[in-house]
């Protein structure tokens, strides 16, 4: 059997092998450290909100001006019409 840290336990009974590459965490720590991810990612959906909010301001707005762009276009070229007759 081999343990999450690479420790062997033969059947002999003895153990070799493992090491820990960095000390090991107890639960309050882990606790901690999820609480802080946890945190960020509520913040990042609340930024991720508030971008998704403005993007669509900033859309809404785009079509308005199409649309006004358009209505302008079309006004000038019915008086070019009215012109040519």
């Amino acid at each position: 059997m081999v343990t999450l840290e690479g420790e062997v336990f033969l059947p002999s009974g003895t153990i070799s092998g493992g090491g820990a590459v960095e000390p090991s965490k107890n639960v309050l720590d882990l606790k901690n450290s999820l609480r802080e991810k946890i945190d960020a990612l509520k913040t990042l959906r609340g930024e991720t909100k508030q971008l998704n909010l403005a993007l669509t301001r900033e859309e809404k707005k785009e079509i308005s001006l199409k649309n006004k762009t358009q209505e302008k276009l079309d006004l000038i070229n019915e008086l070019k019409e009215k012109e040519k007759k």
